[in-house]
């Protein structure tokens, strides 16, 4: 039996599924307006809905996060992955598109068998898209290797900005626990701080193949622990 594609605002066609996380999923998707074969993350996390919430304060969540797709849509980096068109599929679900990278591998792997000024290089890159993102007031919030790719020919893409709030927001606890910062654990005002803290970490990994707080991958208490307590 033949499934239905399933398709968004009548012009995404959606295939196959590219990854998922905390924030949504990430499609292939094909394009009807351009024929061009593009990504598509659809957000699944939104915020809870308060009992006492009106239509005007489900508009004004959704004003918000339009404008937050507008200002990540207006952002032009060699090494920013660009998003390309965002709005609401026809369940309201929040959905944004940018362009597809291919034959690419994710920061770690990428940087697993290269010399060590490669991995200065590629680390460099990555401080300078970073750099381009702060002097918007964007803060990524959500660094990780999965989240940075390396083409062939050696160039970083930063990409999936699901989790991108402007500094002035104090956030809840979201992110990817074993590259969290400090001040989303305890919930305090993020900063580019935030995403230089995480950037160390992964800097830390490529250099010495080992995170800097935590021996296993579910043992999160103790780099809890170490980060807030230094013990």
């Amino acid at each position: 039996m033949q499934t239905q594609t399933q398709v968004i605002r009548n012009r995404y066609e959606l295939a196959a599924e590219l990854g998922k996380g905390g924030m949504g999923v990430v499609y292939r998707a094909f394009d009807r307006l351009t024929g061009k074969t593009l990504a598509l993350k659809r957000i699944s996390q939104m915020p809870t809905p308060n009992a006492n919430d009106t239509e005007e304060d489900t508009l004004s969540d959704q004003m918000a996060l339009a404008q937050e797709f507008r200002v990540l849509a207006s952002l032009f980096h060699p090494y920013i992955i660009r998003v390309q068109d965002y709005g609401f599929d026809e369940q309201g679900r929040p959905f944004f598109t940018m362009e597809l990278v291919e034959n690419a591998n994710d920061f770690l792997s990428a940087t697993l068998n290269i010399d060590i000024r490669n991995k200065i290089e590629l680390l460099i890159q990555i401080l300078q898209a970073l750099a381009y993102l702060h002097r918007h007031n964007i803060v990524h919030r959500d660094l990780k290797p999965s989240n940075i790719l390396v083409t062939r020919d050696n160039i970083v893409h930063l990409l999936d900005f699901g989790l991108a709030t402007p500094t002035t927001q104090h956030p809840e606890l979201v992110g990817t626990m074993r590259y969290i910062a400090p001040e989303v654990l305890l919930s305090q005002k993020l900063s580019p701080a935030t995403d230089l803290f995480t950037f160390g970490i992964i800097a830390y990994e490529v250099f010495t193949g080992k995170h800097p707080f935590v021996e296993s991958e579910t043992d999160y208490r103790e780099m809890i622990n170490k980060i807030l307590l230094g013990k």
